[in-house]
């Protein structure tokens, strides 16, 4: 087995997230922006000192992750990954800015949409310098675009919206207030890293306002520490139910998430068959997380999207990607 797969069987094991990239004669063990450490081929250590290696780098990296966010601001990054959106996302975007939480990014990303919400939003928002408008190459999906969001956010906070939703105007403000009052007298491995609260699905049919039912859900909507995120890892890579997997392993790895169970502050719109979750079947999604969860007992290799399959390229196109306004 090469060095490298050696590695990265090893990394998969410690409760910490880091990818190696290969380029240039050189290996890079990455885990966000600026948080990296390059290694030429020449000097990776060999067989016997594997795991040392590993320990004091993933140590080192962790070290790089605490200093970041030592003296940080308290701006929410709120990512919407859009995909034919067109009746909703003016009206979801609106909904944020018009929250009474200020100190926000919008991270817009158009999935290739074929409709023409990717031209609504530029056209009513790109002038507003919270919000940020990207476009894959190609459709990728809900988690692609999220990780991509992560990776391109600039907050200490880090939430997600869909497309075709809206939020309450306190929505943010009560969720941060919330989590930060949860942390004041908590050790930190007792500490909260994202608060959840409920949302409502409205059903609606040809235009936005004919709503024929509402349904409370059972699940939660989570704003999340972005540093989450540099510990834990990303959403798997997957088309469905990875946000679900996401919760498992933040479980898995002791790090405690509120559920605010009567709190209902996010309104999500459904038009019957384009949900697509609903598109699978009980059993496909059953059996995606019964595997996932082996997965993580056992601690493999955790495919995230976004990042197994393309990081190197979306590192050096990051800024190209990006809308011109």
């Amino acid at each position: 087995m090469e060095i490298i797969e050696i590695l990265k069987n090893k990394f998969s094991k410690i409760p910490f997230f880091v990818r190696i990239i290969e380029t240039n004669n050189k290996i890079i063990i990455w885990n966000d922006k600026n948080i990296k450490i390059k290694i030429k081929k020449e000097n990776l250590p060999n067989i016997n000192e594997i795991d040392s290696f590993v320990e004091l780098t993933w140590k080192l990296i962790m070290n790089k992750v605490e200093k970041k966010y030592e003296n940080f601001n308290k701006k929410l990054s709120i990512i919407i990954p859009n995909y034919n959106n067109e009746l909703f996302i003016e009206k979801t975007i609106q909904s944020i800015l018009n929250n009474t939480y200020q100190d926000i990014e919008i991270i817009f990303i158009d999935d290739c949409s074929t409709d023409k919400s990717l031209e609504i939003v530029k056209n009513n928002f790109s002038n507003n310098n919270r919000v940020k408008i990207y476009k894959n190459e190609e459709n990728k999906g809900a988690y692609y675009c999220r990780n991509k969001g992560i990776l391109l956010s600039e907050g200490y906070y880090v939430t997600f919206v869909d497309g075709d939703d809206y939020v309450e105007g306190g929505k943010f403000e009560y969720e941060i207030n919330g989590l930060e009052k949860l942390n004041e007298n908590l050790e930190n491995k007792d500490k909260y890293w994202a608060y959840g609260t409920r949302f409502i699905r409205m059903y609606v049919e040809n235009d936005i306002e004919n709503i024929k039912k509402f349904r409370k859900s059972n699940s939660f909507v989570f704003l999340y520490k972005r540093q989450l995120f540099n510990y834990l890892g990303l959403f798997h890579n997957n088309r469905f139910g990875a946000d679900s997997e996401l919760l498992k392993r933040a479980r898995m790895y002791n790090y405690n998430f509120f559920l605010d169970e009567n709190t209902y502050m996010y309104y999500a719109h459904t038009i019957e068959g384009k949900n697509l979750t609903q598109i699978y079947k009980t059993d496909i999604r059953r059996e995606y997380m019964k595997e996932r969860i082996k997965a993580l007992k056992e601690k493999e290799y955790i495919e995230m999207a976004l990042l197994d399959d393309d990081l190197k390229d979306f590192l050096c196109k990051i800024e190209i990607n990006k809308i011109n306004n």
